[in-house]
């Protein structure tokens, strides 16, 4: 999600208020496709929050892995602990 990298960066306190938003600018154009929480992906979120007992912010990217048949990189360990028998989830410190 876009928002998210913006944060990051945002967090490192490397780039100025310019980049910042000059990096707006830059996102919009890798043609990310953002998903609305609706529809399949809003109930799957809904049912995934609830059955792993995941914050909703959380199950979003779980959900959208299971729905996409993709795996999910994260670092947050309550993610990798509770998502794995519903997705392939990976900790980023096991990236090789």
């Amino acid at each position: 999600m876009p928002f998210e990298v913006l944060n990051v960066l945002r967090s490192s306190r490397v780039y100025s208020k310019e980049e910042l938003i000059g990096a707006v600018s830059s996102l919009e154009l890798y043609g990310i496709d953002l998903w609305e929480l609706r529809n399949e992906y809003g109930s799957r979120v809904a049912k995934v929050a609830i059955e792993l007992d995941l914050s909703v912010y959380d199950a979003c990217y779980v959900a959208l892995a299971e729905i996409a048949k993709a795996s999910l990189v994260t670092a947050d360990e309550e993610i990798v602990s509770k998502a794995q028998s519903l997705i392939a989830v990976v900790h980023v410190k096991d990236l090789s």
